[in-house]
Parts: structure tokens; C-alpha cells; sequence
């Protein structure tokens, strides 16, 4: 079955073109259209309709696709996003892109033909290709917490090199010298940001964090127990660790203890996202907060601004904020 992809490069222009022809919410000029949907009907192309019950144009339905429904973070965010949605009279639709970028892809082409209100999503990886399919349709779009620079497209985005910062800073402050990060994956934009603001608040401070000091995990738990191991190898003398999300945390603080390594006696433990799993751990673990309950409510502000007016792409910053708690304690003598 053809794709909205291959509709494009048979006729000769972009998918967000193809994009706007299938929604019709956005004018495309008539020699444009006439050629697209001559291509549209030699090739057979149908969207895939994965939502066939959603209704059009009065739906009052907003789309929100997220990479990993299972992960913490994502469920928090689902939670405030369907609240914030309801709250305002519409439906919400959600999908689970199991960090597929062609699934990702044929959920918003779906998405933009079946002419919901708004999309919300959170990309795949850098590897997505979505930025090119929603640039210019006429359905509001917001990116969120994976964004990539852009001016093209509403967005709401964390400091991330902010969090990076604050992690480095409070166990240095601590008088810790001998540090490692766990990332998550280097094709996700955000991971490199926070490890760029760990990295130069560090530098600040004298600290230089060698290549070996950083460890790539995948924001999963089991990538923080492998992460722990691989550190305990090649960094024995580490004594503080920053990963880049609760979970690989959990996976680094059980790693930890499997190597006889307790925390915070031999060593610091800093997570990010502060969504549950820092309080059912033992010790309770330190973490780097994100507002998600505020990220999801002005995600759907801004679509409702957007529908209201269209007013120039705007991207918004939020803070994150550190929370100690006792897995963080002064470097060992």
C-alpha cells in the first residue's frame, strides 16, 4: 500500500503538501491540489484509518502520540493531558509509538486526514520524520519534551541543559570529583542537551568528564542495571552518578547494591523526572523535577490559542527543579 511519503515524490512535493491537500484545511493552490490527488488515485492511496470511529471535522478530538506509554513519565503526562483536554469539552486519542518512526509516521498521517482538532506529540527520536508531515497543515500542532530547534511549529520543551546543570552542580557541591552520567539514547536531541549542561557546569568547576564517564543507557530500567555494572568495570572509583531519568536510576541503585556498592555511603545517585518511582526506592532518590502537569496544560492551551488565531509559532521553556532527597550525600573521604 502506498504511503503519504511515496504520494509526495511521485508528485513532486513535499508531505506536508500532501498533508494539506487530504485535510483541506489549509489552501494549496489549484494546479498543486489537481496534481496530487491525480496521484493519490493512480496509486490507490488510502490512509491507514486506525482511528475509523473518530468522527471528522466536529470531533472535537485532540490526538497525543507518545514514544513509551509503559514509561513513567509518559503515563504522568497522559494522565494531565487527558484532564486538561476533558476539561475543556474535547476527546482525546492517544497512540503509543513504540519508538517507531514509521508508525509514527502513519498515526499522523491518519491523524491530519481524519481532521482532528489538534495533535500533540512527543517525537520518536531525531530520527522522526513527523516535523516534515505536520510544517504547515492547518491543524494546530504542539511538539513537546522531544523537540528539535524549530520555528516552524508550536513546541514546549524543558531546560534540559538547565537539569543537566543543576545535577552537576549539586554533587559537586558536595564535594564529589569522580563522576559519571547515564544517558539516555544519543539519537534523541534532549539526551544530548542535558548531558551538554552536566558536562560545562562541571568544567566550571575544574571537573573534566572523560568520554569512558558517560554510559549510554535507553531510558529503561534494565539499561540502568547494565549501565551500573559497565561503570563498576571501568570507573571503580566513581562516587557519583547522574542518570538521565528515574528509571535507569532504579536500574543504577540496584545495579549498585549487586556490586556491593550502597548509596549514598559509596556513592550518589541523582535521577530526572520526579514522577513516583524516587519515593518506593531505598533510599528515596534525589531527583531533577519536570512540570508536567503544567507541560500538559499549556500544550492544550496552545491548541486552543492556535484555533482561535493563527498567531506566529511560539516555543516555551519550563524549569526544572532539584528535589533532595537521601540518596545524595557528601564523596566518601
Amino acid at each position: 500500500m502506498a504511503s503519504m511519503k511515496e504520494v509526495a515524490k511521485r508528485a513532486g512535493v513535499s508531505i506536508s503538501t500532501v498533508s494539506r491537500v487530504i485535510s483541506r484545511k489549509t489552501p494549496v493552490d489549484a494546479r498543486t491540489e489537481q496534481k496530487v490527488r491525480t496521484v493519490i488515485k493512480d496509486m490507490k492511496y488510502q490512509p491507514n484509518l486506525l482511528a475509523s470511529g473518530l468522527r471528522s471535522k466536529s470531533g472535537r478530538v485532540i490526538g497525543l502520540l507518545v514514544p513509551r506509554i509503559l514509561d513513567p513519565f509518559f503515563c504522568l503526562l497522559i494522565d494531565c493531558v487527558d484532564r486538561a483536554v476533558i476539561n475543556r469539552g474535547y476527546n482525546l486519542l492517544l497512540f503509543n509509538t513504540c519508538s517507531d518512526p514509521d508508525f509514527e509516521e502513519q498515526v499522523i498521517e491518519n491523524l491530519l486526514s481524519r481532521h482532528v482538532d489538534g495533535i500533540i506529540f512527543s517525537m520518536v527520536s531525531d530520527e522522526s520524520r513527523a516535523m516534515e508531515l505536520v510544517r504547515g497543515v492547518g491543524v494546530p500542532v504542539v511538539m513537546l519534551d522531544r523537540v528539535r530547534e524549530t520555528g516552524k511549529v508550536l513546541s514546549l520543551v524543558l531546560d534540559n541543559a538547565g537539569a543537566g546543570r543543576m545535577a552537576a552542580e549539586h554533587l559537586a557541591d558536595l564535594g564529589h570529583r569522580r563522576l559519571a552520567c547515564v544517558t539516555g539514547s544519543s539519537t534523541i536531541h534532549l539526551c544530548l542537551e542535558r548531558l551538554g549542561g552536566f558536562r560545562s557546569a562541571l568544567e566550571k568547576r575544574g571537573i573534566h568528564l572523560n568520554d569512558e564517564c558517560v554510559v549510554e543507557g535507553d531510558f529503561t530500567f534494565s539499561s540502568g542495571i547494565a549501565a551500573a555494572k559497565r561503570l563498576v568495570q571501568i570507573l571503580p572509583k566513581v562516587t557519583a552518578v547522574w542518570a538521565q531519568n528515574d528509571l535507569m536510576a532504579a536500574g543504577v541503585l540496584i545495579g549498585m547494591a549487586g556490586e556491593g556498592r550502597r548509596i549514598p555511603d559509596d556513592l550518589s545517585l541523582v535521577g530526572m523526572d520526579d514522577v513516583g518511582v524516587p519515593l518506593f526506592l531505598q533510599p528515596p532518590l534525589t531527583t531533577i523535577a519536570q512540570p508536567i502537569r503544567e507541560m500538559a496544560e499549556q500544550a492544550v492551551e496552545m491548541i486552543m490559542e492556535r484555533k482561535k488565531s493563527d498567531s506566529p509559532p511560539k516555543r516555551a521553556i519550563l524549569e526544572p527543579t532539584l528535589v533532595i532527597r537521601k540518596s545524595t550525600a557528601a564523596a566518601p573521604e
